[in-house]
């Protein structure tokens, strides 16, 4: 019966007649050279791909479909982790849409810095320990209406995490020891998710003033396995004209997890801020510099309380080769500074130059 059933399928949508469009796309950042010095370590140059996304997009009437490929950061052994979105949309209205899949979470802006990704985005060269980074790789609805002609657009979010903690056949959570006695959870990525078991839920409000966008935006995060649930605020703007680019994002956020997850923290308060600016010169340099902060409160489990204090400063040319493909120049300084239980414990340095290329396609 199911073969019938699936062949009249196919005999129907041969004799259907669909404008479908197709659309490919992608992102390619080369770290032509890399050259960092901290206090206690020699000089290192460096040199590889920093990002390399590829996307495809097909639309047909009111209905688009997008998958994005994660081949800078997928491991591609585990099932279901290749793809970092794979999602459609239904355009109801002009208005209003629904987006279904796994995708990012409309939450923060994610502007880059000069050389280095944000601290949302994991860009400390001196690591950070802040765990409210960019929410994609989620199983999620999206709910939107507004425009950018009406002014506004609102994104209500419903998600879960694709990247899930492993249980056995009684529910309860799968954890390994090793030989030092160490726990740690099991993870596996799958393509659906239990809300008995986990939940988040996000809202992202825009207005669109001409050359101004400002945001707000609250996430929240359910997990049976953690001891408390986690949750951020998130606000910002962006300012943007031919001439001029000025961003600003702030943060301030609550994370809990598990004793045995892969970054414990049994409550972790965190603050951000990012402020940032690029000049047009000419046709084909510009002049950009990207400051960021970044506070972080850790209360482990075992009763310690860790203080970090991070600061961030790029500036740098940049030249713009074609409309699609631009070579950036930046200096990059940072410094962390660590306190354990309100005594310091250690100050690190780091200064050093990068040259990148990048270009879409």
């Amino acid at each position: 019966m199911k073969y019938l059933i699936l062949l009249t399928a196919v005999i129907f949508l041969a004799n259907q007649t669909y404008a479908l469009t197709t659309e490919v796309k992608g992102f390619v950042g080369l770290d032509i050279l890399k050259f960092y010095k901290t206090e206690s370590s020699t000089p290192t140059l460096q040199t590889g791909i920093g990002t390399l996304d590829l996307k495809f997009y097909a639309y047909h009437d009111n209905i688009s479909f997008k998958l994005k490929l994660d081949l800078d950061d997928s491991e591609m052994n585990e099932a279901y982790n290749l793809f970092e979105e794979a999602n459609a949309t239904y355009r109801i209205t002009d208005s209003f849409k629904i987006t279904a899949g796994k995708g990012l979470v409309p939450f923060n802006q994610k502007r880059y810095g000069i050389v280095e990704s944000a601290y949302l985005d994991g860009g400390s060269p001196l690591g950070g320990i802040n765990s409210w980074r960019d929410p994609d790789n989620k199983i999620l609805i999206i709910l939107t209406n507004g425009s950018y002609k009406q002014g506004y657009m609102n994104h209500f979010t419903f998600y879960g995490e694709s990247k899930q903690i492993e249980r056995n056949s009684d529910g309860s959570l799968k954890i390994s020891v090793d030989k030092n006695g160490y726990e740690s959870l099991n993870y596996k990525t799958t393509k659906d998710f239990q809300t008995k078991d986990q939940r988040g839920f996000a809202n992202k409000l825009e207005f669109f003033l001409g050359k101004l966008t400002v945001y707000g935006s609250g996430i929240y995060y359910y997990n049976d396995a953690y001891p408390m649930d986690s949750w951020a605020l998130d606000a910002g703007g962006r300012y943007v004209t031919p001439e001029l680019e000025i961003w600003l994002e702030t943060l301030y956020g609550f994370y809990s997890t598990h004793s045995a997850a892969k970054y414990p923290a049994f409550k972790q308060y965190e603050k951000l801020i990012q402020l940032g600016m690029e000049k047009r010169l000419n046709q084909n340099f510009f002049i950009g510099t990207n400051i960021e902060g970044m506070l972080v409160k850790k209360h482990t489990w075992q009763s310690q309380m860790d203080d970090h204090r991070q600061m961030k400063l790029e500036i740098g040319p940049k030249y713009l080769i074609r409309e699609n493909a631009f070579v950036t120049f930046g200096i990059v300084g940072e410094k962390k500074k660590t306190y354990r239980n309100s005594v310091y414990k250690s100050t690190k340095h780091l200064l050093g130059t990068a040259l990148k290329l990048s270009f879409w396609y």
